[in-house]
């Protein structure tokens, strides 16, 4: 992007800010004009604040003189996806900003449209919040009558559908700027002081970038926040074997130097035969995967809390401990794999449920690969879902969490190269990796999870499809092993003939962007969080499959131009 496109850009999302940020203040004046109770209005005004709040730690992070955008050149990638976001904040805020124009003396001074000397500017300067009631300050009279104005407008669905557009907005632009992370470490000599200023940052802590901040520090870093997290044998409790198919199990944890236990979840790491007489020190892979688990635990990366881990020599293996997250039942938590291995067709979850659980897990691992990590064990086994506090028999199917942390390393770290034994497992390895042809990379991970969207998305695990497969061929055909390769295919072809009649075309187009390694060529790019943001994270948004369906056929005339009629058949998928 050339300089002078990029100032015209950056001056552009300056300006939208600017109106969104102005008419927002506007509208938090006016909640005590809304025909309710006074709970109900301080309520609203509390919740609109929140979004407010998020707005100005943004601007302040990233639009001042010193802010992101003021020393650094931004990805164009990004900074249109920016753009479009406050466009439609500004568009969802449209007519209040109309009366505002005439009614709010703030607005008349701060908007852009009214000021033309601050419509250009790439900065923006922030004043204290005003929290006084909205008043006119025109003594003519003004265009809109108040009473009119309040009947029309100002009323309680109103106010509670902008607060929803604006939740729903904020809640993109909050995924988006993590990705602003790589584009300006780029164009810093010091990495390592750019990203502490930026973990320390309150605004940035307001935005929730500090846990993102971290995983960067770690990776340019191995002994970045390390602290001592193994733990003596004789504080753990637990099975020495946990349940098949399980990647935790439950187990007590003694508190400090008390005698108190308190129940925890533990997970198995066999250990490298290779490591076994290497001394631990912050560059070997459990005490950076030990690390990466501690910091990621602290923030919202769904991911476990993590207490520590303990040595098993004698089982060549290492026990992983972590806490059980707030508000949840104290019992074994359940798998993706076994929900949709026991779930009858009846008990399948509902379709948004679906795609809420497609996306978190896919912003989940996007967030790791945003710096580089790896996961390595990307497999329907390794989502994990507890129980509600007030009834174990009611699974929290919106609270996903991504466990399994088996190989997990920094994306240049060391490989293992021994081949997958066990079939299921296998399933999920790309043809580079089953058996290891290349060093892992996170196009494999992106594989495994084009794998798991295919799951969900299905209603049907890895094996299961595997298995309907291998019942069609021939008996003959069935003497040979499928490779790799073709098990990759018969993957992608059920998700181009089966797929988009259960969650439509964009989640489709977005599984098959993992399953085809659309994303190799953008791999090793700067804005490649960006490109993968927008060619899977984007598309699992279940508003996504409700735009791509189109307008209504009629009825009458797709019965009869479909009755009878026979999909047509894969060149490799035989059923």
């Amino acid at each position: 992007m050339d300089p002078v496109s990029a100032i015209s850009l950056a001056a552009t999302v300056a300006s939208t800010f600017r109106e969104v940020y102005v008419v927002a203040r506007f509208i938090y004046r006016t909640v005590d004009h809304v025909k309710k109770s006074e709970s109900e209005q301080k309520d609203l005004q509390l919740e609109f604040m929140q979004e407010i709040y998020f707005l100005d730690s943004f601007g302040r992070l990233y639009l001042t003189s010193g802010g992101i955008m003021g020393d650094a050149e931004l990805d164009e990638r990004w900074l249109k996806q920016i753009q479009a976001i406050l466009q439609r904040l500004q568009e969802k805020s449209a007519a209040f900003a109309n009366i505002a124009k005439y009614e709010d003396p703030e607005y008349q001074t701060e908007s852009p449209y009214e000021n033309s000397q601050i419509a250009t500017s790439r900065f923006m300067d922030f004043k204290s919040f005003d929290d006084k009631p909205l008043s006119s300050t025109r003594k003519s009279k003004s265009i809109y009558n108040l009473k009119s104005w309040r009947w029309a407008l100002l009323d309680r669905q109103k106010y509670e559908d902008i607060l929803a557009g604006y939740q729903k907005w904020m809640g993109k632009l909050k995924d988006l700027l993590p990705l602003s992370i790589a584009f300006s470490l780029k164009h810093k000599r010091e990495q390592p002081l750019a990203l502490e200023a930026l973990a320390s940052d309150e605004n940035a802590k307001n935005l929730g970038l500090e846990s993102h901040a971290n995983l960067w520090q770690l990776m340019l870093d191995p002994t970045f926040q390390q602290t001592n997290l193994k733990l003596e044998p004789s504080l753990l409790e637990a099975p020495s074997q946990l349940s098949e198919g399980s990647v935790l199990g439950l187990a007590r944890l003694q508190a400090g130097n008390t005698q108190s236990k308190t129940k925890v979840l533990v997970e198995y790491k066999a250990k490298d035969p290779n490591a076994l007489i290497r001394k631990e020190s912050a560059e070997d892979p459990i005490v950076q995967l030990a690390s990466l688990l501690s910091l990621s635990g602290k923030h919202d990366l769904r991911t476990l809390s993590f207490k520590g881990y303990v040595d098993d020599p004698e089982r060549k293996r290492y026990a992983f401990i972590f806490a059980f997250p707030d508000q949840v039942h104290r019992s074994t938590p359940t798998s993706l794999h076994s929900i949709i291995s026991t779930s009858s067709v009846t008990a399948q979850l509902s379709l948004p449920d679906r795609f809420h659980m497609a996306q978190t897990i896919t912003k989940t691992l996007a967030a790791f690969h945003s710096a580089k990590w790896v996961h390595k064990s990307i497999r329907s086994q390794s989502i994990i879902l507890f129980s509600k506090l007030e009834n174990e028999k009611e699974t929290m199917v919106k609270s996903p969490f991504l466990a399994n942390f088996e190989y997990s390393r920094h994306e240049k770290g060391e490989t293992a190269r021994a081949p997958i034994d066990d079939l299921e497992i296998s399933l999920y390895c790309h043809p580079d990796r089953n058996p290891p042809k290349q060093d892992f990379s996170r196009i494999h991970d992106i594989y495994a999870l084009g794998i798991v969207l295919l799951e969900i998305g299905l209603w049907c695990t890895a094996l299961n499809i595997y298995n309907q497969y291998r019942a069609r061929m021939t008996d003959a055909a069935k003497a040979q092993q499928l490779t790799a390769t073709q098990i990759k295919k018969l993957f992608i072809d059920a998700a181009q003939n089966r797929l988009s009649h259960h969650m439509g075309p964009a989640y489709t187009k977005a599984v098959l962007a993992c399953l085809r390694d659309d994303l190799v060529e953008d791999v090793d790019e700067a804005d490649f969080p960006m490109i993968f943001q927008d060619k899977v994270v984007d598309k699992l948004d279940i508003r996504a499959a409700e735009s791509d369906a189109g307008p209504k056929e009629n009825t009458k005339d797709l019965n009869l131009q479909t009755e009878r009629q026979i999909p047509k058949r894969s060149s490799f998928w035989p059923f």
